[in-house]
């Protein structure tokens, strides 16, 4: 092969004048990858897994699990890897068991002291050696494995709580465990990996009853109307509940690699504590408190035992608190509020850092409110409407029925109560055509809260109460300026407002209205951003021509009903949907970007059932966001969407008329499905506020999608699938993809 010389430009080379062949040519070997086009390699692939499990009636179990899969092995709709670095033969051991030595023992006694063990073992080798087509062999080298073992032991300890006084409160609330890993390994770039871990962990909780309760406003259930509600109120004298745990955990580790000289031997050894309560003041008050606290016993690792004798729980690290508060009071049938406020607090400090102040001080708190309004029942607090009223006796009667049924004596009924009622419930024609219309809308559901978070740098100390309960922003503590900044505070803002409601204009139409809305502030280093997000409805291209709207849905069902509808169908409804947002964002009050949003989703939808058994489902969407730039700049993206599938499914079975099978009947169905999905979308931009828009980007797809599927009997499944679809971009073009295959199944058990 000859290579013309790099000391002459193309320009000096002519065909009609070569240069002279001894000095314009080099003589030599190129050496090229080889194309293999003959004896081509054939690797076959294996892979089994196995398992078995052995009870010894309910005081042992046992589970061996393995597993071997060959570098070539892969299924039948998979394609082989072309990448050599992904081919691995792995083979893995699992094995797992546990006995139960409470069983050992009476139960009367009531333990649970389950002993479960584990060990695992994995072996990962490479087909090819790392970066190269060269085989590794059947014993390739230790620098190239991936290797893992494990093993482990587990036991706790627990009581069935009795009715004993001195046991219930004591050993019957308490729960012990304790736990130990050892792990080893290696792999291409660690040359050894050891690790243990030890646990141990206790817990114990403070059973309250039920029933200790008062009733102090037993005396005014004679006032009218407030008596029957405050009357009936309790006051619980004892927490809801008050649970204690700990748990301390050491892990050890060593860390050899594969190239330099840099051993690592990490250590932990650390001290969990937590306390929880709840405390139901009122049937609708409820207090909710917890802390968690992590501290470092590192300083403890020689003399484990000096750290209980000195009842030191070491370095505080890290701690958590939450409060929380809810009261929801039932003020009338058709007015239903609700009011919370939860606080978080959160301190982390870690001794090997060395700045001065604490590493993390920071609060949240958040008030949330929230009512349903009823407007029926509003009306009905003062006029009984005809239909309500016979909707309510038809109740109260079931009630008495069941209430006599109960009882061993038969009374007489008393007429004159009812004879009262048809006297007092005078059917209004206006009321009542008043009552029919509010009865249609929904329950109005309104709510609203504020959150505020704040992050508080270079302090130094632990806050107080009031700052740990989000109630105040200063910790109120000395700051070093020089770990602190010249912005030593970041806080956030945010609030929410939704509301909600339905009108209901007949028995089959039914839509919904929601609306949301999310504003936020914060500042940090110096800097105040605000967003705004809220449900809109814009009428041009540049999203600020509109207003606040609601979302909206509407369902229509039972159109089957329809005379000439219901020779064809069994069973069709339709929906519709409307969604659009606004989102805004502003920094150091100037308009950044703003987004917005109007898809319908769907815009029609239908779902069919005809009468030979063929269901169907249509769903079209379709919208556009528009996105405005702080220059001017902008660009509109519409899409579209149809989706539709079909369903047939043909149920059978036959019975083989053997003697030694019994009549055995095989159950067998066939499934058909079609579906068909289109997509379409267009990009539009501008680089200012002079410039037209340039459509810039589009693309359209459509896909359809015919299968079968077949079950023989429920141990033997298959299926056939065919699919073909197209794309087109304005950047590839048209581009055609067809597809297909098939499936079996078959499910041996034993």
């Amino acid at each position: 092969m000859g290579v013309i010389n790099q000391k002459y430009s193309i320009d000096d080379y002519s065909q009609s004048n070569p240069l002279s062949r001894y000095d314009n040519t080099v003589f030599g070997e190129v050496w090229v990858d080889e194309l293999r086009l003959s004896d081509v390699r054939r690797d076959a692939g294996v892979a089994y897994r196995g398992s078995m499990a052995l009870n010894i009636a309910d005081l042992a179990k046992i589970n061996i699990g393995v597993n071997k899969k060959d570098a070539d092995f892969h299924t039948v709709e998979q394609r082989p890897s072309l990448n050599t670095t992904g081919l691995n033969n792995t083979r893995s051991l699992n094995v797992r068991g546990s006995v139960n030595l409470d069983k050992l023992t009476p139960a009367k006694w009531g333990l649970s002291l389950p002993v479960s063990g584990s060990y695992n073992n994995r072996y990962s080798a490479p087909k090819f050696l790392p970066n190269s087509d060269i085989l590794a062999g059947d014993n390739p080298p230790d620098s190239v494995l991936n290797l893992s073992e494990s093993y482990g032991v587990n036991v706790s300890f627990s009581k069935r709580a009795s009715d004993y006084w001195l046991t219930k409160y004591t050993i019957d609330q308490i729960r012990l465990s304790a736990n130990a890993q050892w792990s080893n390994g290696s792999s291409v770039t660690v040359r050894k990996k050891e690790s243990e871990t030890y646990k141990g962990s206790i817990s114990y909780k403070i059973p309250f009853g039920r029933d200790n309760y008062i009733q102090p406003f037993k005396w005014i259930r004679k006032v009218p109307y407030l008596g029957d509600r405050l009357g009936e109120a309790r006051w619980y004298y004892t927490p809801t509940s008050l649970d204690f745990s700990m748990d301390a955990t050491e892990t050890k580790s060593y860390n050899e690699p594969r190239v330099g000289q840099n051993i690592t031997r990490p250590y932990d050894f650390g001290l969990n504590r937590s306390i929880s309560g709840s405390y139901k003041m009122f049937d609708n008050l409820n207090l909710n408190y917890s802390r968690k606290m992590r501290n470092s016993l590192i300083d403890f690792r020689d003399d484990k035992l000096k750290a209980i004798k000195e009842l030191n729980p070491g370095i505080p690290l890290n701690v958590a608190e939450t409060y929380s508060a809810s009261f929801s009071p039932k003020l009338t049938n058709w007015l239903t509020p609700s009011l919370s406020y939860s606080a978080n607090y959160n301190w982390q400090d870690n001794p090997a850092n060395s700045s001065k102040s604490i590493d993390q001080l920071s609060n949240q708190n958040r008030i949330s409110s929230s009512f349903s309004l009823d407007p029926a029942e509003i009306m009905k607090s003062f006029y009984k409407p005809k239909g309500a009223t016979a909707k309510r006796s038809t109740r109260s009667a079931g009630t008495s029925s069941r209430s006599r049924s109960r009882s061993t004596r038969v009374t007489q009924p008393i007429k004159t109560p009812e004879k009262e009622e048809k006297t007092d419930n005078k059917e209004i024609p206006l009321l009542e055509f008043l009552y029919q219309t509010l009865d249609r809308v929904q329950p109005i559901q309104v709510s609203y809260s504020i959150s505020r978070s704040n992050n508080n740098r270079g302090r130094v100390g632990e806050p107080g109460l009031l700052y740990r309960t989000g109630l105040v922003s200063d910790p109120e503590l000395d700051t070093i300026s020089a770990e602190a900044g010249a912005y030593p505070d970041n806080i956030t803002i945010n609030s929410d407002a939704s509301l909600r409601s339905g009108i209901k204009i007949s028995k089959n139409i039914n839509t919904s209205l929601s609306y949301n809305q999310n504003m936020s502030r914060s500042q940090a280093n110096g800097m105040e951003n605000r967003n705004i997000a809220r449900d809109y409805l814009t009428f041009d291209n540049s999203g600020k021509k509109g207003i606040p709207f609601p979302g909206w849905t509407l369902n229509v069902s039972q159109l089957e009903k329809i005379a000439f509808l219901s020779k064809v169908f069994t069973k069709l409804s339709l929906d519709h949907g409307f969604s659009g947002k606004e989102s805004i964002v502003y920094q150091k009050g100037e308009l950044q970007s703003s987004t917005y949003k109007l898809y319908f989703q769907p815009l029609l939808g239908l779902s069919m059932q005809f009468k030979n058994n063929i269901s169907s489902t249509v769903r079209m969407t379709m919208g556009k966001t528009i996105s405005n730039r702080a220059n001017g700049g902008a660009s509109i993206v519409r899409d579209q969407n149809i989706n539709a599938s079909m369903n047939y499914q043909k149920k059978g079975g036959l019975t083989i008329p053997l003697p030694f099978l019994k009549n055995k009947r095989l159950e067998n169905n066939i499934n058909f499905t079609m579906s068909f999905d289109y997509s379409s979308s267009e990009t539009r931009e501008r680089n200012d506020q002079t410039s037209k828009f340039v459509r810039k980007n589009w693309n359209k797809t459509w896909k359809i999608e015919p299968r079968i599927s077949y079950s023989f009997t429920q141990k033997v499944t298959g299926g056939i699938f065919y699919s073909y679809s197209e794309s087109t971009t304005a950047m590839t073009g048209k581009r055609i993809t067809r597809n297909g295959g098939f499936d079996v199944n078959i499910a041996i058990r034993g």
